[in-house]
């Protein structure tokens, strides 16, 4: 195993169906895989990593990610959640050498922590309004 790559669920590796736009994300019939997200999971795989997803979900919706990884055929290895907490504490423990979110501040912590980064900005997210300021983005 060359190491662990996590990766963040909602609006990173699932993202809503265009027709969908607008609707609650928690919908699972709506969501369906960020495709560039998705080859980069299966090109990593077979380069040796193990993947993680770490989620900022409450347990009680761990369950959909899970479904929505079988649905889609994902090689994941274990879904961590942190229930809106900043994830760098999980990312830490589990040794994740390079994480993919797209949420700032998720981002920019883990960052300064030691833990390489990739942010998943398409402009849809007014969170990420600083985003120009980061020069790992994965589009």
């Amino acid at each position: 195993m060359k190491g662990v790559i996590t990766i963040d669920f909602d609006d990173t590796l699932a993202c809503l169906s265009d027709e969908k736009q607008g609707l609650l994300w928690c919908v699972m019939d709506v969501l369906k895989p960020n495709q560039k997200i998705l080859d980069f999971v299966h090109e990593k795989v077979k380069e040796g990593y193990v993947i993680d997803i770490v989620t900022a979900r409450d347990s009680w919706a761990i369950q959909e990610v899970r479904d929505f990884i079988e649905q889609h055929n994902v090689p994941i290895r274990k879904v961590h959640h942190t229930a809106g907490a900043i994830k760098t504490p999980i990312l830490k423990q589990i040794g994740s050498v390079l994480h993919i979110d797209d949420a700032l501040h998720h981002v920019i912590d883990a960052e300064i922590n030691g833990i390489e980064c990739l942010l998943v900005d398409d402009g849809r997210h007014k969170n990420n309004c600083t985003a120009e300021q980061f020069n790992k983005i994965f589009i």
